[in-house]
């Protein structure tokens, strides 16, 4: 099994790091996301996008499990029919013990992080169905503070205050005349976001990397692995990666590596290798 050492959070930090130094921050103005970029929400702790980032609430389950609440990324259920995420119930299911017929929920603080923006802060927002007792849809934002926990809620829009139609678009204006930069906190719950926007944003482009496909070289397969008399064993493959992040990669960057772990203990790291090719925006092959 071959892994991108920039996958891991550890090092995918001291990466952003160390390419921090090279690439500064910049202010963006009219900056907006339009969630186009397909999320992966299998993660639980899943981005929006750069500069994002997502504290992901969860509770345990009674073999130690952690459960979190659902997202969905949304390919057509957006504005125009684009793409959009949808949030789901703000509350995690469990079950109390091993011989528990029925599941429980518990509510858990997931919050969207965003990056630091100023100026009049809005989204669009799109309830899934009506709000009851047991369905709530509303969105609310907070500050987040210097520590990165979150701290006072600035604003909570709930149900018709959203809009009175179901499955229509609504603007809302989250927060207004920010005057320095800071990060916003939005917790979700039975809507669909989409298009959000600040009159500034301070962007620090991030680096990224991503393994497209894995395929035994010409010669060799990818389940036998031989002994040389050396004590050696080759390992063959060929590895197409892609730069998805906004910072150019070039060979002998600090964590631009590729590692072969062992896939019955992800822990294992088996040996490294440098990518040798630059990555910019297109996909690179090499041995």
């Amino acid at each position: 099994m071959v892994k991108s050492l920039l996958k891991r959070l550890a090092l995918t930090a001291l990466f952003a790091t160390s390419v921090a130094s090279y690439c500064a921050a910049a202010d963006v103005s009219s900056y907006t996301w339009d969630f186009s970029k397909e999320i992966d929400v299998s993660k639980p702790d899943f981005k929006v996008g750069p500069n994002w980032g997502h504290i992901a609430g969860f509770v345990n389950d009674y073999d130690g499990t952690k459960q979190y609440m659902t997202y969905k990324y949304e390919k057509t259920s957006g504005v125009d029919d684009g793409a959009c995420l949808f949030a789901g119930r703000p509350d995690a299911e469990y079950y109390e013990d091993e011989y528990s017929w029925s599941s429980s929920y518990a509510p858990v603080n997931d919050y969207l992080i965003t990056p630091p923006v100023k100026g009049d802060v809005k989204i669009k927002v799109k309830r899934r169905s009506p709000s009851s007792s047991a369905i709530k849809n509303y969105i609310k934002v907070y500050e987040v503070n210097e520590d990165g926990t979150v701290g006072t809620e600035l604003k909570s829009v709930i149900g018709d205050a959203i809009g009175a139609q179901i499955a229509e678009w609504y603007d809302v204006t989250l927060v207004t005349g920010i005057t320095e930069y800071k990060k916003l906190a939005l917790k979700c719950s039975y809507i669909y976001i989409d298009d959000f926007s600040a009159t500034y944003a301070d962007i620090v482009p991030e680096p990224g990397l991503k393994i497209a496909s894995v395929t035994p070289s010409p010669g060799s397969t990818n389940h036998t692995l031989v002994q040389q008399p050396d004590g050696t064993i080759p390992v063959k493959f060929t590895v197409t990666v892609t730069n998805t992040g906004g910072v150019d990669l070039t060979p002998g960057m600090e964590n631009y590596t590729l590692t072969l772990v062992n896939d019955k203990s992800a822990s294992v790291d088996l040996f490294t290798v440098k990518v040798p090719y630059g990555t910019v925006a297109l996909c690179h092959r090499f041995h």
